[in-house]
């Protein structure tokens, strides 16, 4: 197998299986697709509009929506019109999504413990700036594709 298909491979099962893990730790929750990203996001960036959050993780606006929609009305979510905007919905934790925000990063630095098990942090950071240096590289390949 060439290198590219080995990272290709990789990164698609460590994607695979932090989904899953994800899933299972927060099963309780019911919560599917993007929603822990979601709450992440606003959790992080309290006060923020659905293009924040799109913008944020390259995800479809549609999804989005409707992730948010049912946060919402699962009563994790706030949201309230922008006084500066009024197209624009402001979002923010209720109490209950503030509990959910700090599950998510539980178990998101589980995760993250596990993924880095083994490596120096020296190791980890110089990881991590090559991850970004990839996705900067992948950003790039899209701008001169564009069609």
């Amino acid at each position: 197998m060439s290198e590219t298909m080995t990272l290709f491979r990789a990164i698609y099962h460590i994607n695979n299986k932090r989904h899953s893990y994800m899933r299972k730790a927060l099963a309780k929750y019911s919560l599917s697709g993007s929603m822990h990203m979601i709450i992440l996001h606003v959790g992080e960036n309290e006060n923020c509009c659905q293009d924040d959050i799109i913008e944020a993780y390259d995800i479809d606006k549609a999804t989005i929506s409707r992730d948010v929609r049912a946060l919402v009305q699962r009563g994790y979510l706030n949201s309230a019109f922008s006084m500066v905007n009024r197209r624009k919905r402001m979002l923010s934790l209720t109490e209950t999504g503030r509990e959910l925000f700090n599950r998510v990063m539980e178990v998101s630095a589980e995760m993250t413990d596990v993924l880095t098990a083994g490596l120096r942090p020296r190791e980890t950071a110089s990881l991590c700036r090559l991850i970004a240096r990839m996705e900067n590289n992948c950003d790039l390949l899209f701008l001169l594709n564009r069609d």
